[in-house]
């Protein structure tokens, strides 16, 4: 999410796929960090930055099942799922 977001900040749109219901992967298991700060809050705070980014389309419960070599110049890769 962190690189999504430095990416759509730089101009550039970005389709974050994600194979879960819900973004956040392993931090959805973790509560706190060593030094005591709240790593849900931290995951909330991102998670609501990346949704409300305009350049950033989310895809939930996703798989990318095409990606071809020459993208970028040819055409988009394909995915299973939906956007949200």
């Amino acid at each position: 999410m962190t690189a999504a977001l430095g990416l759509a900040e730089q101009g550039y749109e970005v389709h974050l796929v994600e194979k879960e219901s819900e973004l956040g992967g392993n931090l959805r298991h973790l509560y706190t960090t060593l030094d005591g700060k709240d790593v849900q809050a931290f995951l909330e705070e991102l998670r609501g930055r990346v949704s409300r980014h305009p350049r950033i389309h989310i895809h939930t419960q996703a798989l990318i099942t095409d990606f071809p070599a020459m993208w970028a110049t040819s055409r988009r890769p394909s995915w299973s799922g939906r956007e949200c």
